[in-house]
This record gives structure tokens, sequence and C-alpha cells, in this order.
């Protein structure tokens, strides 16, 4: 998390302020500051903008697997909080298909081993 100290951290654009702290601190946990850099509005962007020298951003780990390119390097951050990902989806379309899919999803993660945890 200190390495974060050394570049411009980059954020999606619908991102608040605070959601943005949330996903990536303010200060490193030595205190130091996590400077922001420029905004992005998809994955591409993000990409282009990482293998332009312009920041870097925090990812869950299989975004290796589906997201390489040659100027961008994935580098595991082990001292930083876990990714967790959220279901969510407009109030004014829940539905009985809606509310039946995050149920499904809920179950699979919960009866599910993780991948990332090791046996």
């Amino acid at each position: 998390m200190e390495d974060l100290a050394r570049d411009k951290v980059l954020l999606p654009r619908d991102f608040t302020d605070e959601v943005g702290a949330l996903v990536v601190p303010r200060t490193t946990p030595g205190g130091l500051p996590i400077a922001r850099g420029r905004t992005f509005g998809t994955v591409q962007e993000m990409l282009a903008l990482i293998g332009a020298g312009k920041g870097v951003c925090l990812v869950p780990a299989h975004a290796r697997r589906y997201d390489s390119r040659p100027d961008v390097t994935y580098v595991p951050i082990h001292d930083g909080r876990p990714f967790e990902w959220r279901l969510v989806w407009l109030t004014s379309a829940e539905s009985a298909r809606v509310r039946a899919f995050a149920q499904a999803a809920s179950d699979y993660v919960r009866l599910r081993p993780d991948p990332l945890m090791g046996p």
C-alpha cells in the first residue's frame, strides 16, 4: 500500500469522493498521501491510461485473466483490504427474475470455496 504514494491512482469517473475514498484511501498506512489521477469511463480507457503511464488503478486479482495487455503489468497488493463485489440494480427495475438471480448469485458465493484463498 505504501507504493501507491509513488504514482497517481486512477478512479472511475462515476465514483463520488466518498466511494473513491472507500476503494483507495487518501493516505497510505504510513501516512503518505495517495494522489488521485485522471478519471476513466470504461475498462479499456483505464487500461489505455495505465499503458500511457498516466497512473495506476486497483483492480481485483482476476482482472489479469480478462484484461491483459502488453503495456500493463498487474502487481499483487498483499497488505490492502480485500476486494468485495456487490450486486446492485435500480429499484424501479426490481422483479422476481432480478431477486431470483440475486439469490442464486448469493448462494453460489456462499457455497463455493474461494479459489484465491487456497485449500
